[in-house]
């Protein structure tokens, strides 16, 4: 018998590079994606849909693999991109946001706001296990996509072309 494990986050980091150079790094999917560590594939679904599959964690049969897939669209003048979930895709539901924002600094504020929803087909004795373990590694790929999108932005290397997303 499955069970679901919810994460959230909503972190804010500072950047030193101006707001237009961050919000086109998180507005390109495939850009972006590329920063997010254990990333097995990125598939282009079209119409600005994504489908992400991570690698797999854990050892034999028991291990935990999130798949899912969103909707991204960006709006430039707001310097916001949001995600909606498609549903029938994979065994996660994931749906959020980026807010970009210059400071009088020249430093631009990013904050992440991101709510999953995995279905784990485990039985619901281990819950109370595997529920935290699922959460820290959540909070770890997020911390070291985050790293990772600092130090890009803030190496000028955010022009760089990203890997190509799968075509479908």
């Amino acid at each position: 018998m499955a069970f679901t494990v919810s994460v959230t986050v909503d972190r804010t980091i500072e950047v030193a590079c101006d707001a237009a150079t961050a919000f086109a790094l998180v507005a390109d999917v495939p850009k972006s994606v590329s920063h997010l560590p254990k990333i097995e594939r990125l598939t282009d679904l079209g119409d600005g849909g994504y489908r992400l599959e991570t690698q797999k964690i854990g050892i034999d049969k028991y291990f935990v693999q999130t798949v899912y897939a969103s909707r991204y669209v960006n709006d430039p003048k707001k310097k916001t991109v949001t995600w909606t979930p498609i549903l029938g895709e994979g065994n996660a539901t994931v749906g959020g946001s980026w807010e970009v924002s210059g400071l009088p600094s020249g430093k631009t504020r990013l904050r992440l706001l991101n709510k999953g929803d995995m279905e784990l087909p485990f039985p619901g004795l281990v819950k109370s296990l595997v529920t935290p373990f699922v959460k820290r590694e959540y909070d770890s790929l997020i911390e070291q996509y985050l790293a990772n999108l600092t130090r890009t932005l803030e190496s000028g290397a955010a022009g760089k072309p990203a890997k190509k997303a799968a075509k479908r």
